[in-house]
């Protein structure tokens, strides 16, 4: 199996991912507007997208919208969710292990992201 790199929008921070609406947590709209925003990049970006159902490593480099403070933790989960709504990776359990850098702001932020197989978990020695 192949490494998957391509770029994506900047996600909303998981405080404005869910809703509470009826007594149950939610995606937001602002959540499902990520979520298509996402299938729309990988679409633009790839005729053939390369879908993970083994174990993978992720490399996740975001750049801001802007100077404010933010936590690097607050966006992985709206982008893992979306990986998987889109039929990137089968499961986000798929993924063990991560690496998150945030680097320079960039007007409207973007996230760069590269998904490789694990080799050697899970059966997987590809």
């Amino acid at each position: 199996m192949e490494t998957f790199q391509f770029a994506l929008p900047y996600p909303p921070s998981v405080n404005h991912y869910w809703r509470k609406w009826r007594g149950k947590m939610v995606i937001s709209q602002s959540g499902r507007d990520y979520r298509r925003d996402v299938v729309n990049a990988i679409e633009t970006q790839y005729q053939d997208v390369v879908r993970f159902d083994c174990p993978v490593i992720v490399l996740m480099v975001m750049h801001p919208p802007d100077r404010r403070k933010r936590d690097i933790d607050n966006i992985e989960k709206a982008v893992y969710d979306s990986l998987k709504h889109c039929g990137v990776i089968k499961d986000d359990s798929l993924i063990i292990q991560q690496f998150v850098v945030k680097s320079n702001p960039v007007t409207g932020g973007r996230l760069y992201l590269t998904i490789v197989p694990a080799k050697g978990f899970g059966g997987n020695d590809a």
